[in-house]
């Protein structure tokens, strides 16, 4: 039973996150549309269903980093809003996360499109 309701408190948690995401995080809503709106190409272009999940794969990494990559900048501004030269490194670590995450896609989605 315990554990029912910790999974229930866990997904209210997720829901939460999400809804700040859509809410208050254009960068994290361009990543959902993208995947979105590639999701259906994804299926469509993939030969197998192995394709089919790389393809889909990589597209839902780039959100997940978004997410990250803003929780993490929350977490730093919650700290303090003053310069520091190592609040800006972990932001700029965060945000490379997310652009390696998008190279990432692109290079499979060309891989398995023109290889």
């Amino acid at each position: 039973m315990f554990y029912i309701k910790g999974l229930i408190k866990a997904c209210s948690y997720s829901l939460d996150g999400l809804k700040e995401g859509f809410q208050n995080h254009k960068h994290f809503r361009l990543a959902i549309a993208l995947t979105l709106v590639l999701s259906p190409v994804a299926i469509f272009i993939g030969d197998n269903q192995t394709d089919r999940a790389f393809l889909l794969f990589v597209l839902l990494l780039i959100p997940i980093f978004e997410l990250v990559n803003s929780a993490l900048e929350i977490t730093i501004n919650r700290i303090g809003l003053e310069q520091n030269p190592l609040s800006k490194k972990a932001k700029d670590l965060a945000s490379a996360a997310v652009s390696l995450s998008i190279v990432n896609a692109a290079v499979v989605w060309s891989l398995l499109i023109f290889g």
